[in-house]
This record gives C-alpha cells, structure tokens and sequence, in this order.
C-alpha cells in the first residue's frame, strides 16, 4: 500500500520531521527539507486483512546537520485491508476521511468569515486543496451613529490634523 501525505509550508520553505504510524505497529520516519510544499509516499504490506487506522504526526529528529524539529499538524485515516479472492495476497482497499471545513478572516477592511473545504478521495487517500464554499466579507463601515436619535443629526466630527491612510491590504495564505 502507498501512503501519500501532502504538507503545506506558509512560510514558502521548511525542514521538519513527521512520524507515520501504519496501525499494525510499524512507524515510518520521514524528513522533510523543501522549498516549497512536498508530496511523499510511504510504502507500507499489511500482513494480515482488516480495518487500520493511520496517523501522521510531527516529529523530531537530531542527525547532525541532518536535524529537523517536528512539523506542526497531525492527520488520521482509516483503511481497509480485505484479503482478495483470487490470490494469498492482501489487497488494500481505502476509506476517504471525511471533508475537512475551516474559516479564516476576511482581508483587511472587512469584516467576517470565509469558510473553505478540503476533500479526500481514493486510492490513497489524497486531499484535494482548499476551496471556498462561501464569503461573508463585508466592509467595515465608520461613522455612523447607531444610538443618535432618529431626526437628530449627528455632530460632525471634530477636523483632525493627522495624515489619513489607507491599511495595507493583508494576503491571503492558503494551502
């Protein structure tokens, strides 16, 4: 069986370690030095049928100058290994773990959510990337008065000296 794992840098580069445990009681240790995201698989025989449960975690490891601290994150997935008919071998069979939703801020002069969904499939599993499913940005508005009287119009604002500016506008990380 081959398991793929995808890690995602926002810093743009990264050197960590991850552990991969295979549920049968064997762990795969995996270093990672990369400029940008990575893709690994880990090849992995279940010796005997049934279901395992697969989890990645961050881990560190001290090699020398080879040394990296544990990536951040943790992942499960559960697999079914079925014995095929038609042979003594063990055929892997995959069960997709559930979508994964998250919310993250809107850009910078706005306020509320984004929310994005990630998907896996089979064989693997492989995540797709993040998608947005709904925005709910809106623009922060500044001066009005909601407790003022109705009729009643506000004070205007006292003139102010000091140089207006606009806030710089924040990208947007994604995986």
């Amino acid at each position: 069986m081959l398991i793929r794992v995808s890690v995602v840098s926002s810093t743009g580069s990264f050197a960590c370690g991850l552990e991969v445990v295979t549920g049968d009681g064997k762990t795969h240790n995996v270093r990672i030095f990369e400029e940008k995201d990575a893709t690994f698989q880990v090849s992995h025989t279940y010796n005997s049928p049934g279901n395992y449960s697969i989890l990645v975690d961050g881990k560190g490891f001290i090699r020398g100058l080879k040394s990296t601290p544990p990536c951040s994150g943790t992942k499960s997935v559960a697999v079914a290994v079925a014995t095929t008919t038609t042979s003594t071998s063990t055929q892997p069979s995959c069960i997709a773990a559930s979508d994964e939703y998250r919310s993250i801020d809107c850009p910078a002069g706005t306020v509320g959510k984004i929310v994005q969904k990630r998907s896996y499939s089979c064989p693997g599993p492989v995540a797709s990337g993040w998608s947005t499913q709904s925005t709910d940005c809106k623009a922060v508005t500044t001066g009005v008065n909601p407790a003022a009287p109705v009729g009643r119009t506000p004070p205007a604002p006292a003139p102010s000296s000091a140089p207006t500016s606009r806030p710089a506008s924040r990208p947007t990380v994604g995986e």
